[in-house]
């Protein structure tokens, strides 16, 4: 990834995707998952990540996911 600001902010996943069994409601078991889109709020630690263009130290740093979510979430940062 080019950044072209030295200060550019990487924010939150924007969209995630949530991966629930077909007929989860009727109570079968083995079901085949079916994806379903939307968004669902999850927490991020730090909440902020910065990274300067000079600074290469900079352009690795841990960002951890929460969710509160039995089921399985995709997301796209």
């Amino acid at each position: 990834m080019k950044i072209n600001d030295p200060q550019a902010v990487l924010s939150p996943p924007v969209s995630q995707q949530a991966v629930q069994p077909k007929g989860a409601d009727k109570g079968s078991e083995g079901a085949i998952p079916e994806l379903v889109e939307g968004n669902l709020p999850v927490f991020v630690f730090p909440t902020e990540l910065i990274f300067y263009a000079d600074d290469q130290s900079t352009h690795k740093q841990v960002l951890t996911l929460y969710k509160p979510y039995e089921f399985a979430l995709e997301f796209k940062v």
